[in-house]
């Protein structure tokens, strides 16, 4: 469950605009045009040996997006600041 504003913690900025984009939290209806875009050699090869399956499967952006990215996004600590911590 996403709280009010569509961020998973509270303290996050749910979207980021610059003069060309809009930055927004991964959501899994982003899965598709992910998948349209990023199985090209060209792009892959670049990336850390074995860290994407070749040829990348027709499920890949979904399963990466669902199982890895989304969840990491939603798990992390967090502390609060002593006086004079940076």
């Amino acid at each position: 469950m996403q709280p009010k504003g569509g961020c998973y913690h509270p303290h996050m900025i749910s979207e980021g605009t610059t003069e060309r984009l809009i930055l927004r939290p991964l959501e899994l209806a982003d899965a598709g045009q992910i998948q349209e875009q990023f199985p090209h050699w060209e792009v892959v090869r670049y990336l850390a040996k074995g860290a994407v399956p070749w040829p990348y499967p027709p499920d890949g952006a979904l399963t990466y997006c669902r199982d890895v990215a989304i969840p990491a996004a939603r798990t992390f600590s967090t502390k609060s600041r002593a006086p004079g911590d940076t």
